[in-house]
């Protein structure tokens, strides 16, 4: 073997006794690794826009993000805590909207910090694609701890995006970036109509764009109710959440839900009329379950919480049976027991006390 190969192999190969284990570093812990890359699909219509720039406001102020709790993502128990994100820079490329008249408006609502989130302005002189030196550029330049890339579809220039050969060299590349400016990189990805393989075989393009990414996520909603939506991992390299993340957008805002009735097969399309109807009818007994035993008047908040599990009803039926019907929490003194009333039932003695 000539001494030029043998120099040319040396700067690759590396000793393992020489590598210094280090742990992931989390954007959003068991969502969305940092200086890495993390793909958020869904159908049209389920808001991954919306959601993807609730992130950017959420990242450019420094929020909380909502971390399920309970059996690591159970999906059977919704409730959160927060996950605080230190205030970082965003960086938002678009190829689909406007910045003014959507990108901007959005953001404002949800109240991001505007001087922390950059946007690539699109040129007519120079069509951005993953591999040219403008885009690491923006990067250098934004030093974002996000990047937001709506949709991925959109920067892979003249290369075929169905050919792995032509794709993997691309997100490669991605994640060398990604890694070298320590930045969690979101993708932002639309679907196949067919929905026979749930949400990991519906990616556009080839399989090696959804092998890249460590998270993988995916937005849905109710086919029944579209404002009932939710968000699920469908895979994750470092760390895997099984259960989902409710949320809603509505003309003031968006707003996380921990009371979805949204499974990841729900998400996925995975379900069938038959599941569905089973939650459904699963609150429907919860509200009749209320009504019949707040009938008579308020009643401990303990003792209805008792009743309920006794009966069957989990805790997260209960609490969104509570808010549907517009139960009302009275005390009759500070420190005293809470006790529940439906609004109708209500006396002028227990108002003074809501």
């Amino acid at each position: 073997m000539s001494n030029d190969i043998e120099k040319t192999a040396a700067n690759y190969l590396v000793r393992m006794s020489d590598i210094e284990p280090k742990a992931v570093k989390w954007l959003w812990p068991l969502w969305i690794p940092q200086g890495k890359i993390t793909m958020l699909r869904g159908n049209g219509g389920t808001g991954k826009t919306s959601f993807a720039l609730k992130l950017a406001s959420i990242v450019s102020n420094g929020g909380g993000l909502p971390m399920l709790q309970g059996n690591h993502g159970d999906h059977n128990n919704h409730d959160y805590s927060y996950h605080n994100v230190k205030p970082g820079n965003v960086l938002f490329i678009s190829a689909e909207d406007d910045l003014a008249d959507t990108i901007a408006p959005r953001l404002i609502s949800y109240g991001a910090n505007m001087d922390r989130v950059f946007a690539y302005r699109e040129s007519t002189e120079q069509k951005l694609q993953y591999t040219s030196e403008l885009f690491e550029q923006l990067i250098w330049e934004a030093q974002p701890s996000l990047i937001l890339v709506d949709p991925v579809q959109g920067f892979f220039g003249g290369a075929d995006m169905n050919r792995a050969n032509h794709v993997r060299p691309i997100m490669t590349h991605l994640r060398i970036l990604a890694e070298k400016y320590n930045c969690a990189m979101v993708l932002i990805e639309h679907l196949t109509k067919s929905g026979r393989s749930g949400g990991f075989h519906r990616g556009l393009g080839s399989i090696d764009i959804t092998s890249a990414a460590r998270s993988v996520l995916m937005l849905g909603n109710d086919p029944n109710n579209s404002e009932e939506r939710g968000v699920c991992q469908i895979k994750g390299n470092l760390g895997y959440m099984p259960g989902v993340i409710g949320f809603s957008i509505t003309d003031e805002g968006f707003d996380w839900n921990p009371d979805t009735y949204l499974t990841p097969d729900i998400i996925e399309g995975r379900h069938n009329k038959k599941d569905l109807m089973h939650v459904m009818s699963a609150l429907e007994d919860a509200k009749d379950f209320l009504c019949d035993i707040l009938s008579e008047g308020a009643q401990l908040c303990a003792d209805v919480e008792l009743e309920a599990r006794q009966s069957g009803i989990s805790q997260k039926t209960l609490r969104r049976a509570r808010e549907a019907l517009k139960v009302v929490v009275i005390r009759q003194g500070f420190g005293t027991p809470a006790s529940w009333v439906l609004p109708n039932t209500i006396s002028p003695k227990d108002n003074q006390n809501t």
